[in-house]
């Protein structure tokens, strides 16, 4: 069955660009340059492939069983779905077996080709003739030129046309792809107090009445629900978060947060941690590979790490889950109800069972009955008049 073949080539050319990695494969708002140069292309066909100069074997097979072949540069990343869908209705309209999309530049502008489209056998006949040994620039400026009734179309349209060659270029189509994605975002129902502080990947979704406030970057497969507030200087990666939450100058990778739940400000969700409704975590807390439990408390200065803490649990300040003996990380397990008191070390592996309390300034290290209160510290000595016997007294 004829298709329409949609190809990205990548040229090798990292001369201006100054990096080990290929141009084409640097990160913008979560895609790499390549794929961004594809995507216009994803309403047209689902059948896109992105090539090298050296992969002309495989390009020419795929040629052969297409009935019409896009191309476009892998460093071409702004060039929008409606252009291509565009071109591609011109193409069909006016029945050529060739078009091409040259920038009016004003000197030679077929150097500065955007866009090809070529019926599938026209272009494989070309792709077989002598002396042709890779799919370049200039091989397909040759062929476009050989070909009998072709289409030739001039555009002055030379930002959304625009190469990466260099750094300064690259931040130029982040600019541009920025502004794309936040206008989406805000037309869909979100408040973006400060787009230009803002930063926000291509695959985030975030529901309606959201607010993300300044200085916050929202990467990867995050999805944010409804009503939530985001935000100030909050970075946010590949995260989960229900409706009505608020995150307060935070950093969150790789982790869920549930429902009406407040994080910050200064708290940091490493990967794993999933935490409940109803959660308040609050100012300098860490949670590591953890499990947090729905209407618990972890108000501030307060370590986290490789537990199962469980509902309506109460961490006092300056806990900390002794998970690491220097060998193997351990886990914690905290019973529903608990209350762990102030600068308590949980040394684990350990067990706190429900309804159990730990008072402040205790190093667990033993397993903790429910219903029980855990005293691990020294008594209270007095020494009255110690002072005045040592002559301490502050002067």
């Amino acid at each position: 069955m004829k298709k329409i073949l949609g190809l990205t080539i990548s040229d090798n050319n990292n001369s201006a660009f100054k990096s080990k990695s290929l141009k084409e494969s640097h990160n913008v708002l979560g895609r790499s340059v390549q794929q961004w140069s594809a995507s216009g292309m994803t309403e047209i066909t689902a059948d896109i492939q992105s090539i090298t100069f050296e992969e002309l074997e495989k390009c020419r097979h795929l040629v052969s069983d297409a009935e019409l072949v896009i191309i476009n540069w892998a460093d071409q990343p702004l060039i929008t779905a409606d252009t291509f869908r565009e071109l591609l209705n011109r193409h069909k309209e006016e029945g050529s077996n060739a078009t091409a999309v040259f920038t009016d530049s004003g000197s030679d502008s077929l150097s500065e080709a955007a866009i090809y489209i070529f019926n599938g056998k026209e272009l494989f006949n070309k792709l077989n003739e002598p002396g042709v040994s890779n799919l370049s620039r200039e091989v397909l400026k040759h062929s476009f030129l050989s070909t009998k009734n072709t289409n030739e179309i001039l555009t002055e349209d030379h930002y959304q046309f625009l190469v990466v060659t260099d750094r300064i270029a690259l931040a130029d189509a982040a600019s541009e792809l920025k502004a794309r994605i936040l206008t989406e975002i805000m037309l869909s129902g979100v408040t973006i107090v400060d787009p230009a502080s803002t930063h926000i990947d291509a695959d985030v979704c975030i529901g309606e009445d959201t607010t993300i406030l300044p200085n916050t970057i929202l990467e990867g497969n995050t999805a944010i629900g409804e009503d939530c507030i985001i935000g100030p200087n909050s970075r946010i990666s590949n995260c989960k978060i229900g409706n009505k939450v608020e995150v307060a100058n935070s950093v969150a990778f790789d982790s869920s947060i549930g429902d009406d739940t407040h994080v910050g400000p200064f708290a940091y969700l490493r990967p794993g941690s999933m935490v409940g409704s109803k959660v308040k975590i609050g100012d300098f807390v860490e949670i590591k590979k953890s499990v947090i439990g729905d209407k618990t408390k972890i108000s501030h200065l307060t370590y986290v790490g490789d537990a199962e803490v469980g509902s309506n649990v109460n961490i006092g300040c300056g806990v900390v889950f002794v998970n690491y003996d220097g060998k193997n990380k351990n886990k914690t397990i905290i019973g529903d109800n608990s209350f762990i008191g102030c600068n308590t070390n949980l040394v684990s592996p350990v067990v706190v069972h429900k309804d159990a309390y730990i008072a402040a300034g205790s190093t667990i290290t033993e397993e903790v009955p429910e219903n029980s209160l855990a005293i691990a510290r020294e008594r209270q000595v007095i020494k009255e008049d110690w002072v005045i016997r040592k002559d301490m007294k502050r002067k």
